[in-house]
């Protein structure tokens, strides 16, 4: 079964982490997540994806994850390219 790319408020690379920004009820931490990459069209597409569900109840709000990641030798010199779709958390907690 394919895991679902992670919506994100904000994300970014620097010094070996991937940092993002996602919703959580209360369970999520960084380790519940992976960082995939893909050379195509001399692009590196990075993707952040969320590996164990969040099954807290707790009132959905933002949380800050880093996750470490070195781009592999094909990705090195390649631009970054995030796939994930950037949302306003706000909204997305506010709708839960």
């Amino acid at each position: 079964m394919e895991k679902p790319i992670e919506p994100v408020g904000q994300i970014s690379y620097e010094e070996g982490n991937v940092s993002a920004t996602v919703v959580s009820t209360g369970c999520t931490a960084s380790e519940h997540f992976e960082v995939t990459s893909e050379l195509r069209d001399s692009s590196c597409y990075i993707t952040l994806v969320r590996t164990k569900p969040d099954y807290c109840r707790r009132v959905p709000f933002a949380v800050n994850v880093s996750i470490e990641w070195e781009p592999t030798a094909s990705c090195e010199t390649a631009p970054l390219v995030f796939t994930n779709p950037i949302v306003d958390l706000v909204k997305k907690v506010e709708k839960r």
